[in-house]
Parts: C-alpha cells; sequence; structure tokens
C-alpha cells in the first residue's frame, strides 16, 4: 500500500518535471520574464508593501541541483548504495559484538 502511495507521488513529480521542462522549453521564457519583472516594477505603488514570496520555486532548486549533479556523475549511485549497506553491516558488527561482551 505504501509502496503505491509513493508511486503516485513520483509520478506528480514527473508530471511537474515535463511541466517545468516546456516552459523552459519555451523561446520566448526569458522575454516574458523581463516584462514581467518591469510590469511588476511599474506597479510598485509603495516601498513597504510586503515582499512578494512567489509559488515557492525556491524548494525546487536544491532537489533538483542534486538530481542533476547525480545525473552527471552516475558513480554515484553505486558508491552510495555501497556506502550504505556497508554501513548497515557495520552497525550490525558493533551492536553484535557489544552484546557478546556482556554476555
Amino acid at each position: 500500500m505504501g509502496y503505491t502511495r509513493h508511486m503516485q507521488s513520483l509520478e506528480g513529480v514527473a508530471d511537474v518535471g515535463s511541466a517545468v521542462g516546456a516552459v523552459i522549453a519555451d523561446p520566448c521564457l526569458l522575454q516574458v520574464a523581463k516584462l514581467t519583472n518591469e510590469l511588476a516594477a511599474l506597479t510598485k505603488t509603495s516601498a513597504s508593501s510586503t515582499p512578494v514570496k512567489g509559488i515557492g520555486l525556491c524548494k525546487a532548486v536544491g532537489p533538483l541541483e542534486m538530481v542533476i549533479y547525480v545525473k552527471k556523475r552516475p558513480w554515484l549511485i553505486p558508491l552510495g548504495a555501497s556506502a550504505f549497506v556497508l554501513g548497515l553491516l557495520g552497525l550490525g558488527y558493533v551492536l553484535g559484538s557489544t552484546s557478546k561482551r556482556k554476555t
């Protein structure tokens, strides 16, 4: 049940990724961004207005940078998996050796 929910959430991430990819691939993106910033600067009424929080894209920067970092270095996946397995084995060894000493 939990695995199914996890896969559904990953499908949502893929949908968002494809939508973002379509926006980024648009050739007029930079011009629209420039015009939007210009319009926002012209419509500001006072300096004491609350800052714009955006739509939350800043939260996506870290995970996207991580994905790009790993895609550029595919050897990190087996290295991370082996480090995880060795960490579990080391933890098991330490816990096993301390329980033998107590008896």
